[in-house]
């Protein structure tokens, strides 16, 4: 059989490849081999990485969750304490270091029953969704 010729750029013969040799079949078969390593290895390390990324996404979104409940509760309790003025009582929470996002308020939706409908399902679909289970909706 005869050797493989490799060309090089100007049409000249770079070097002769003896591919009937065992010696250099085994070091092809090793070279690919070593390139289908690296794409599983590459491939497999995406896949968990953006698993991590949506999990730190959720902490984030969790974060926030709790920071509006957190506000909410001392919302709640300034009212009772004072029965009656619900701006004061805000402004007297935010002043105890609670904040409110806004992300997940009806008043984004129009401030309606069909606008709270929209937001609790918003809210509902984004839970489910970042808890990994969209396909319950």
């Amino acid at each position: 059989m005869m050797p493989t010729r490799v060309i090089g750029a100007k049409g000249e013969t770079v070097m002769d490849i003896a591919t009937s040799d065992p010696a250099v079949q085994a070091a092809i078969i090793s070279a690919v081999g070593s390139v289908a390593a690296a794409l599983i290895a590459g491939c497999a390390a995406a896949i968990i990485g953006q698993r991590f990324a949506n999990q730190e996404k959720l902490k984030t979104k969790i974060k926030v969750l709790q920071d509006d409940l957190l506000f909410l509760w001392a919302v709640q309790q300034e009212y009772s304490r004072r029965f009656g003025e619900k701006i004061n009582v805000r402004d007297a929470v935010r002043a105890q270091g609670y904040l409110w996002s806004g992300r997940f308020s009806p008043a984004k939706h129009g401030g309606t029953k069909a606008g709270r409908e929209s937001c609790q399902a918003e809210v509902r679909n984004q839970l489910l969704k970042g808890a990994g289970c969209a396909n319950l909706q």
